[in-house]
């Protein structure tokens, strides 16, 4: 199911190309993205997930903008207590701020918040006592990114998007914090 959503993101990207112009850094514009990369807990047993998602940002002038971001992922939890690891699905809101150092170089900071669907994959033999954060309802998080451009087409730009997030309130011996490298297909929507 993941990969088809995948593939239809990158279609609609695609697609809607055509009716879109690439982005230039304006006082009042909006700016759409269409994101896509691997995501990968800080602990080495963690396996690179696959991560898509949405962003918009709206410019206030040629050096700030706010941004708004929607993120589907795995998130992988290790307990060093005990070593468990534990891996569920979630959807990352996150809404922050832009500092635009140049056309080609950005960085951001904001606050989100993953909330979890689906069953949660354990290593464990006991299901029912809680080992790590991925049986929260929500997860809180600290953002910081930057945003580099390294393609300007005629009517999107793709850039590259590494991207920190740090859990504000783990587990005690809870490994969550997590890095993604994402594509970014950026238009003009305002």
């Amino acid at each position: 199911m993941t990969r088809i959503l995948i593939a239809l993101l990158i279609l609609s990207c695609f697609g809607t190309a055509a009716k879109l112009e690439a982005v230039e850094i304006e006082q009042g514009k909006i700016i759409g993205k269409f994101l896509i990369g691997p995501t990968k807990t800080l602990f080495s047993d963690s396996k690179a997930n696959t991560t898509f998602g949405i962003s918009a940002e709206g410019f206030i002038n040629e050096k700030n903008c706010i941004e708004i971001t929607l993120l589907f992922l795995d998130i992988d939890y290790y307990s060093r207590t005990n070593g468990i690891k534990e891996t569920i699905r979630r959807a990352d809101i996150h809404m922050g701020y832009r500092y635009i150092l140049n056309p080609i170089f950005t960085l951001g900071i904001s606050l989100g918040t993953a909330y979890s669907f689906g069953d949660i994959e354990s290593s464990k033999v006991d299901k029912k006592k809680v080992i790590t954060s991925a049986s929260k309802t929500a997860e809180y998080t600290l953002v910081a990114s930057s945003n580099i451009t390294l393609l300007k087409l005629e009517k999107v730009n793709i850039g590259l998007i590494p991207l920190y997030s740090f859990p504000i309130s783990p587990k005690n011996n809870e490994v969550a914090d997590r890095v993604s490298l994402l594509l970014s297909f950026s238009f003009n929507v305002q």
